[in-house]
């Protein structure tokens, strides 16, 4: 049986998003109150799935769960996308994954075969949701 920290998991998760720049990283949800100035620079939040131990299937024991990371993009105006600002941080989002992928010397690796996204509109607030969905395994 493996141990692993969730704690442990959200920091690596921010890290790799911070080492490309991303700032204003809340974990597990969304502030009630968000300072004017990240709200117009946009913010990211983490959550994390259930962690599953594979160790009893296998000789090597590893864990895997989803990172789910939503990266909030405010709008030009409540509906209108900032297609430069999303195509960049989409862009950026698959780029740091996919070097993360190859990183032998963490605890954990992004699994770069299994990334999904999508995304959605938060009229109310204004802002653009890219959602992307990472798994992540003990290396």
């Amino acid at each position: 049986m493996i141990n692993v920290s969730r704690i442990d998991i959200y920091n690596y998760v921010k890290s790799v998003l911070t080492k490309g720049g991303i700032k204003n990283i809340y974990l597990m949800n969304m502030p009630k109150k968000i300072p004017q100035a990240v709200e117009e620079a946009g913010f990211s939040v983490i959550t994390l799935g259930q962690i599953r131990d594979r160790s009893q299937f296998t000789l090597k024991g590893y864990a895997e769960c989803f990172a789910y990371i939503d990266i909030y993009i405010k709008s030009l105006t409540n509906t209108t996308l900032n297609q430069s600002k999303y195509k960049e941080l989409d862009e950026l989002i698959r780029k740091l994954v996919i070097d993360e992928a190859d990183n032998k010397l963490s605890a954990f690796k992004m699994d770069s075969d299994v990334m999904i996204s999508d995304d959605s509109t938060d009229e109310q607030r204004g802002y653009h949701i890219l959602h992307v969905e990472v798994k992540i395994t003990t290396n």
